[in-house]
């Protein structure tokens, strides 16, 4: 097992413009798996994993 493999955060929300920051928090020094793109459905998803090998996957959604 690799170092940080065994734990994922994943930060859901529709807070748009808390949730994109903290994404470019995050992926300063971090290996982006999937860029935080726009989906289909609208919502914007992207998976990094931070200099200390913790994995974090965001999900944030549009308003309602």
């Amino acid at each position: 097992m690799a170092v940080g493999s065994a734990v994922a955060l994943c930060l859901n929300g529709e807070e748009r413009e808390r949730l994109t920051d903290c994404w470019k928090g995050l992926a300063r020094g971090a290996q982006i798996i999937e860029p935080l793109l726009e989906t289909p459905w609208g919502d914007l998803n992207g998976v990094l994993v931070d200099p200390f090998g913790i994995r974090w996957i965001f999900n944030i959604g549009t308003s309602q």
